[in-house]
């Protein structure tokens, strides 16, 4: 396992991610059509180098400017001490995630700061499967036993502002996803081989000590 101290959506991520299965699109490798679509856009992504960062909806920003204050309800919640985590890969650079938090020895967390809706749809019947596939994604690279998922909506007050649901590492659901993935790369590796494509992975330039060589305090996480 690769830890990276970048600070997520900068160039350094993006180049991290090129070609690689992460959490969010973990969800793409559990229907043939999703399947599909995403062999096209890592393929792409490999062979071309090229980032698309897509457009920020309103929605999204809301939840980029909320995330802090997420991450600080949820250590005065809990009582875990937190730590800010950019990109993590496992030793071949073939697979990595994008933890929002790691908590404690073992644990780690999501976070999510949704429409007003969807935060009572997620304190009432919990997140959806294409996060349950995300967070169980994150489990297997970053080796966690445990994955918090947070819902924090500041224009609620009170106990509803913020819930929080521990999702238990399931090898179940890890191993799914795991042979998918390995058929995805498989079939990656076979289409390079057949046009004589050598792929070109990102490395990046030496960094500051890794983030999980120290402690982040609330604070610090605001102040980042």
């Amino acid at each position: 396992m690769i830890i990276h101290n970048c600070e997520q959506r900068s160039s350094t991520w993006f180049n991290l991610r090129l070609g690689k299965i992460t959490g969010s699109n973990a969800h793409k490798l559990t229907t043939k059509a999703k399947f599909e679509s995403y062999f096209c856009e890592l393929l792409a992504e490999t062979i071309t180098r090229n980032i698309t960062e897509g457009h920020i909806t309103d929605a999204m920003q809301w939840g980029i400017d909320n995330e802090p204050f997420a991450a600080e309800w949820y250590a005065k919640h809990t009582g875990w001490d937190i730590e800010v985590c950019g990109f993590i890969e496992d030793e071949n650079n073939i697979f990595g995630c994008s933890p929002d938090l790691l908590v404690g020895d073992d644990g780690m967390a999501q976070i999510k700061c949704p429409s007003s809706k969807n935060h009572l749809d997620y304190m009432m019947n919990g997140p959806d499967k294409e996060i349950i596939y995300q967070m169980q994604w994150e489990m297997f690279v970053a080796d966690r036993q445990r994955n918090d998922f947070i819902s924090y909506d500041p224009r609620f007050k009170g106990d509803l502002i913020g819930h929080v649901q521990t999702i238990e590492r399931d090898e179940k659901i890890i191993s799914m996803l795991l042979g998918a993935a390995h058929e995805m790369q498989g079939r990656i590796h076979m289409y390079l081989f057949d046009h004589d494509i050598t792929p070109v992975r990102y490395v990046p330039a030496p960094e500051a000590p890794p983030i999980c060589d120290f402690t982040y305090s609330p604070a610090d996480y605001l102040r980042a």
